[in-house]
This record gives structure tokens, sequence and C-alpha cells, in this order.
């Protein structure tokens, strides 16, 4: 995510499905609890579940598109 981005809730942007998002933001913060690279992220937008616009579901599929790509990537002990 970039850091200079403004995800906060009133940025001009058009408001999308209400309970698309909340589904999508609820199974990423089911994940965040066994992938804490991704809890930050998930909690911040998880602040704007009731008034989400296009910039958060651009967001939440960025996080989807990183734990794709990181699927392989684990701890080892």
């Amino acid at each position: 995510m970039n850091e200079k981005e403004n995800i906060g809730k009133e940025n001009g942007t058009n408001k999308v499905d209400e309970e698309k998002i909340k589904g999508l933001i609820g199974c990423l913060m089911y994940l965040s609890a066994t992938r804490l690279d991704i809890l930050y992220v998930t909690s911040l937008l998880s602040r704007y579940m009731h008034c989400p616009n296009e910039i958060h579901l651009k967001t939440a599929k960025l996080i989807l598109r990183y734990i794709k790509g990181t699927v392989n990537f684990d701890v080892q002990f």
C-alpha cells in the first residue's frame, strides 16, 4: 500500500457494495490471525466498512494479490 495514498472516508471516489467489502474484509481479518504481515492494512480497512468506496476495494484486492504471490513463503524453524 502506498503510504501517501489517502484511504479516508471522504476522498471523492464512487461508493461500492457494502456487503461485498464487508465479506472481503472479514475474510482478511480471519486470515490475519496467521499472516501478521497483513494485520495493519486489514485493520486500517476495517475502519471504513460502513462507507466503502473504490479505493478501499482496490486496496483489499491489492492485499489479495500480495497473499497470492506469497503463498509459498513460510517460516521454518
